[in-house]
């Protein structure tokens, strides 16, 4: 698996503009260059499940290498980064994915890579369905665009972390800077069931807030507005 390390450290740490911030839940993957089922189950890992999760605030994944002395040891300085060791230290077995709280930091389930795509994702949404959103919030970014460069770190900061832990909203990148991404992230959005309704905006820099049942946008507000417009229309949109 040691492509999946990769792939996760870059998705640790950026998404577009926006990088994920604060998120609900922690999947720490349990691996191993000796693990069978790490070996036979890394490359489907890394493209169907990780990949798929690429444009979500909800869940972030972190390697935890258990090859030997020297892996476990640079594992663990990561794992206490996130706050999440003392939980999952003592789960040794590998090719196991561990789903952690990122609030309270205890484990809410496990689930191994063996499983079919389908049943890891099940888990993992189920670990993120702590409560449910009564606004969707899709944030419309790309690389090259000089507002969501200007103000993305501020909106991650900002707006994004201030929600977290908050069940009533759930945001959602929505990367327009290529091909690759726009449907990477359209297959995020069409699992919740808002890719018809923000398609046809194609406006950068914009954040998007939608009814997470009725999947009506309410509003649509640039990421350049000020912090305090920019929670004013949030918290508008949750309270109704």
């Amino acid at each position: 698996m040691k492509k999946i390390q990769l792939v996760v450290l870059m998705m640790l740490f950026a998404v577009a503009s926006f990088a994920q911030s604060q998120p609900k839940v922690i999947a720490v993957v349990n691996t191993a260059s000796w693990c069978p089922a790490c070996q036979a189950n890394g490359q489907r890992v890394e493209k169907d499940i990780v990949a798929s999760y690429a444009g979500s605030y909800d869940v972030a994944f972190v390697v935890n290498n258990l090859t030997d002395d020297a892996t476990k040891a640079t594992s663990k300085i990561t794992l206490e980064e996130k706050g999440v060791y003392d939980a999952v230290s003592s789960i040794k077995s590998t090719g196991l994915i561990v789903l952690v709280d990122a609030n309270t930091k205890k484990v809410i389930s496990q689930v191994a890579v063996a499983k079919t795509t389908d049943e890891i994702k099940m888990a993992i949404n189920a670990s993120t369905k702590n409560g449910t959103p009564k606004v969707i919030a899709v944030i419309n970014t790309a690389t090259w665009c000089p507002s969501c460069k200007a103000n993305g770190k501020r909106v991650e900061t900002d707006i994004v972390a201030s929600y977290m832990g908050n069940t009533n909203i759930s945001f959602f990148v929505n990367d327009l800077s290529t091909d690759e991404t726009k449907k990477t992230c359209k297959e995020n959005l069409e699992k919740e069931g808002v890719y018809d309704a923000v398609k046809g905006i194609k406006v950068t820099g914009l954040i998007i807030l939608l009814n997470a049942e009725t999947h009506e946008v309410i509003q649509q507000i640039g990421v350049k507005e000020t912090n305090e417009t920019l929670k004013q229309a949030i918290d508008t949109a949750i309270n109704g």
